[in-house]
């Protein structure tokens, strides 16, 4: 026997083997059901199902393990068995423990020596009947809600479960807030959902945090929503140094493309309407011509004082042709800007006005919109009115074409608006008037409802002397009450606004 033993461990060709997919005898593994589906469950409750493993080979099958792809809510007890002989089988239980709500799949991974399928995956299909309560908004947030005004929104409470789920709180947290919603308890089926009402009455505070508690039996716990609001101010107060209501400074583009040739000349001459109108104000009024790219005067300020107005003017409005001449509010930007009116602007500018004349038959042509330029000349100089002569806003003329961009700056700051007429005949007089106003309008920090306007000067409440321009959002006084210089004016006044 030893002998024939030793030539089997010799001589392993002569039937000693590892089993193979050339075997003859192998085990095979079967799993039944190949696919398990539990009987739904409640939150927190099991339903079970059970697996068998069966050898359906001709050789021992040995079973190495059962693992769950995701063991939240299910649970597996390995077969008694580890090895089955052929045509033997074991069972394993299966458990669903219900932790979430609605359908859900996981595989089961049965791992064995057969050869040709040593791993075999088992879906598990099983639902939960649980209660899930969505709250949608999650958050909410409410900007610039005016000071004494409510605002209203609501909220949607529903249940997305496939329970009933049961309402048993509803409150609201937080300075100014309430909500109101149906009686309570309420009970939701699946796919049903009810309004919250959350109201806020803005009050003084301008940050104000509150929060949306929802109890209910959702395993998830409390459903807490974040509201925050921003309460809006309408009231403003403006204060303002009184300025030297007689001081007017006006500054006064003129294109340079040879097409203007006849517009300058035009200018010129009815320079004497110009400043005969602001002489019939009594205002000391200069004027600083502006040609150049870089926004510097062409000469001297004409003032009231000029021996010759009108020969000065023409001398001065007449330059060199620049890269930007047709960028007519470029170059009134630079003419302004902190540096010129430091350097070769200086003295120009008297107070926080000034009246801008802008004269060309072409559109504005600044690379950026006009409401750039507008912003920052009205950084530097608050009280500036922008006026224009230019080519008629609809279709043009046969000597200018359609002033856009300079319409525009002139809307927004309460000038006017002229356009050159066919024969090239420019009007001067209206002009002057506006300017004569300039330096005695204050304009105001926000849009003001005019019924709300009251005026101090010097702590003086003043309730005649002056107007509102609605179109310059400005505060205009009248030249026969004019506050003393340096005096003090406080505006006090309302934003329009409405409640919700």
């Amino acid at each position: 026997m030893i002998p024939f033993l030793a030539m089997l461990v010799g001589c392993p060709d002569y039937g000693m083997h590892t089993p193979g997919e050339n075997d003859v005898h192998q085990p095979i593994l079967e799993v039944v059901p190949e696919e398990v589906w539990f009987p739904d469950a409640a939150y927190l409750a099991s339903s079970e199902a059970a697996l068998t493993l069966r050898n359906t080979g001709e050789a021992r099958l040995e079973v190495y393990g059962l693992a769950l792809e995701d063991a939240s809510q299910f649970t597996v007890v390995d077969p008694g068995a580890s090895a089955l002989e052929p045509g033997e089988e074991t069972g394993a239980a299966l458990v669903f423990t219900a932790r979430q709500a609605g359908p859900t799949t996981v595989r089961l991974a049965v791992s064995s020596s057969d050869p040709a399928a040593p791993t075999k995956e088992v879906p598990l299909h099983a639902t939960g009947l649980v209660p899930s309560l969505a709250v949608d908004p999650p958050s909410l947030y409410l900007p610039d809600i005016p000071n004494g005004c409510a605002h209203v929104e609501e909220i949607r409470l529903q249940n997305v479960g496939t329970a009933d789920l049961t309402l048993s709180d509803v409150r609201m947290a937080g300075a100014g807030f309430t909500v109101s919603n149906d009686p309570l308890p309420l009970v939701l089926p699946p796919d049903a959902g009810v309004v919250a009402t959350v109201t806020f009455l803005a009050g003084d505070d301008p940050v104000v945090h509150g929060e949306l508690w929802v109890t209910s039996d959702d395993p998830a716990g409390d459903a807490i929503v974040p509201v925050d609001a921003t309460v809006w101010d309408p009231h403003h107060v403006d204060l303002f140094d009184a300025m030297a209501g007689d001081a007017t400074d006006v500054l006064i583009y003129v294109d340079q493309s040879g097409s203007m040739d006849e517009d300058q000349r035009t200018l010129a001459q009815n320079f004497s309407v110009f400043g005969g109108t602001l002489g019939a104000f009594d205002e000391d009024y200069q004027v600083m011509v502006v040609t150049a790219d870089n926004g510097c005067h062409s000469g001297a300020y004409l003032t009231e004082d000029t021996v010759d107005p009108e020969g000065t003017l023409l001398s001065l409005v007449f330059g060199a042709e620049g890269a930007w001449t047709e960028m007519g509010l470029t170059i009134s930007d630079n003419a302004l800007s902190s540096t010129n009116l430091a350097g070769c602007n200086a003295g120009f500018l008297r107070s926080d006005a000034a009246a801008l004349i802008l004269i060309s038959d072409e559109p504005e042509q600044s690379p950026n919109s006009w409401d750039f330029y507008v912003a920052d000349i009205l950084t530097r100089v608050p009280g500036a009115i922008i006026s224009a002569i230019a080519g008629p806003v609809e279709g043009g003329c046969s000597t200018a074409e359609p002033g856009q961009g300079y319409y525009q700056a002139t809307q927004a700051t309460g000038g006017t608006y002229l356009s050159s007429s066919d024969d090239g005949r420019i009007h001067v007089d209206d002009l002057s008037i506006t300017a004569a106003s300039a330096a005695r309008a204050y304009p105001l920090t926000a849009e003001a409802d005019p019924a709300s306007l009251l005026v101090w000067v010097d702590e003086v409440a003043w309730t005649t002397g002056w107007t509102f321009d609605e179109a310059r959002n400005s505060v205009i006084f009248d030249e026969t009450a004019l506050p003393p210089a340096g005096a003090v004016i406080r505006v006090e006044y309302d934003a329009p606004y409405t409640c919700d």
